[in-house]
């Protein structure tokens, strides 16, 4: 599990947790506090939260007032295969954006994989 941390005085906060599923996929469960009722993308990044970096894993946006999503992981946006073990080593963060009309604005993220703390 990873904290997601509030960005832009959005005062939304919120989880991440990764599960093992048994046929070695990874199931990425998005839980977020204080939304509005956009629908908010969501994307796995390289590198950590400071430096940025390119989108890795597209990731089920987080729908209505739900405040949570799930996507089930098996491969980067490009195709290479990454295991739940992979995962928890990746060099990346994670970013929760505004909606699709506004991808410039981040309403929370957090580091994952090495780069947590």
């Amino acid at each position: 599990m990873y904290t997601l941390s509030s960005v832009s005085n959005s005062k939304i906060t919120g989880k991440v947790t990764f599960k093992k599923n048994e046929d070695g996929s990874t199931t990425v469960l998005l839980e977020i506090n204080g939304s509005s009722k956009d629908v908010h993308p969501a994307f796995i990044y390289f590198n950590n939260a400071e430096t940025g970096g390119e989108i890795a894993i597209t990731l089920e946006p987080i729908d209505c007032d739900c405040e949570s999503s799930s996507t089930i992981v098996t491969t980067l946006d490009d195709g290479t295969p990454i295991s739940y073990e992979q995962l928890l080593k990746f060099d990346g963060h994670l970013k929760i954006h505004q909606n699709e009309d506004h991808l410039e604005i981040v309403i929370t993220q957090g580091n994952i994989g090495t780069n947590a703390n």
